[in-house]
């Protein structure tokens, strides 16, 4: 890594984080055409939100997978925290901390599982990320830092968080010895983004958090902190305003990619606790944002504006019923296209793109790989009740579904993106 000014960097990113604060403060109207020609690409939820359909996976994807996870009495995966498939492994992170190594094809490969208050263990497994290019092994431990390991399991090292009361934390790995961290300290609310350099006490850039406290909003403490996602070799983040997304390059060039823009739909700084937890007010609540090369994939609390409401029944203490509604959508960018498109559900109820290439349950990713895959799997429980609604009608997954029991391990689920 080329040796960096850091001070040189802050400055510059002071300045640019002021220009881009004066840049949304202007109306909304001209406000979207001065960021244009300062070049940042604005994805104009507001005029889109009348564009509703069912979208296609074969539009984005040429093909997909199904790999049913092997299945025995010693390899039972329960709830899964983080799915990751790189270097043609699939690493599975489940609830109880441990971590499960599949090939390809779904067969086994190992376990790891090191819990403890020593060198090398981790106390608590929040999530984890991979090396595309060395296939070293990321453990986030919220207690701790982020322990490095090799693809044997071999202890690297550690690093540890400036902070305390750390929560949330995320990695994503940013060259051979470059790690950037997402973190939110409750306690001393130092930064939202680090990043290390090869030593591990070498903190080379830091991204301050903003803090605001005041007990007449919705959040007695609200704490805007930064999440992260990749595309190739470009670290992405926003912050939980998300009116932006920026990118982080591995020279700690920041800038400004595209402005999300909600126009009249935004949600009010002090939203009361009614309106944020009602089905009813024509306003949006960003929940997340990744990326590929052809498309910016979002998700959003729509209330009022949502077209296809999913009702949710429950008992409340007094053994009645009780009935709500959940308004979160999913919503693409065509950046070929500069199209916004809110999907409507293929199956009633059921989010994500028509899987209309082999025809199995509507799909969405959780994530975008290196190799630029859509990333996904479903529980077997959950295929199973879709086939016996709607039955498959290709080879592949009339085998699939021949093959699933109740207790059977997730199936993972990949699809190349065109």
């Amino acid at each position: 890594m080329t040796q960096i000014n850091k001070t040189h960097i802050f400055k510059k990113l002071s300045i640019y984080n002021v220009f881009i604060l004066m840049l949304l403060s202007l109306s909304c109207s001209s406000n979207n055409e001065v960021i244009e020609n300062a070049g940042v690409e604005v994805v104009d939820i507001e005029a889109s939100i009348d564009n509703f359909s069912i979208v296609k996976l074969s539009d984005y994807a040429s093909d997909i997978r199904y790999i049913p996870l092997e299945t025995s009495d010693s390899i039972l995966i329960g709830g899964i925290s983080k799915v990751i498939y790189e270097r043609e492994t699939i690493y599975i992170l489940d609830y109880s901390g441990k971590i499960h190594l599949f090939d390809k094809r779904g067969r086994h490969q190992k376990s790891f599982f090191r819990k403890g208050r020593g060198p090398g263990e981790y106390t608590d497994a929040f999530s984890l990320n991979v090396n595309p290019d060395n296939g070293d092994i990321f453990i986030v431990d919220v207690w701790k830092g982020i322990l490095r390991y090799d693809n044997n399991f071999n202890f690297i090292k550690m690093y540890s968080f400036p902070g305390k009361g750390t929560a949330s934390p995320g990695v994503e790995i940013i060259g051979e010895e470059l790690i950037a961290v997402s973190l939110a300290s409750f306690i001393d609310f130092g930064y939202s983004i680090i990043c290390y350099g090869q030593d591990t006490s070498d903190i080379v850039y830091k991204k301050e958090a903003i803090l605001t406290h005041d007990p007449t909003k919705r959040d007695v403490l609200r704490f805007l902190y930064y999440s992260m996602y990749k595309l190739g070799d470009q670290l992405r983040y926003y912050n939980s305003s998300k009116d932006s997304v920026f990118s982080l390059s591995q020279d700690f060039q920041d800038r400004a990619l595209y402005y999300i823009s909600m126009g009249k739909y935004k949600e009010p700084e002090n939203i009361s606790t009614e309106d944020y937890g009602s089905s009813e007010p024509k306003i949006i609540t960003p929940l997340t944002y990744f990326e590929s090369d052809r498309l910016l994939f979002m998700s959003f609390i729509l209330r009022g504006l949502c077209r296809e409401p999913i009702e949710m029944k429950g008992i409340k203490q007094d053994g009645t019923e009780s009935v709500s509604y959940s308004t979160a959508d999913y919503s693409i960018y065509d950046k070929q296209k500069k199209v916004v498109k809110f999907l409507l559900h293929p199956e009633k109820d059921i989010h994500g793109m028509e899987e209309d290439i082999l025809g199995g349950k509507p799909f969405w990713p959780n994530y975008v790989n290196s190799n630029k895959d859509f990333v996904s799997y479903e529980h077997a429980l959950d295929l199973i009740n879709y086939f016996e609604k709607y039955p498959p009608k290709t080879k592949e997954l009339k085998e699939l579904s021949a093959t699933l029991k109740e207790d059977s391990n997730p199936v993972f689920i990949i699809a190349t993106s065109k």
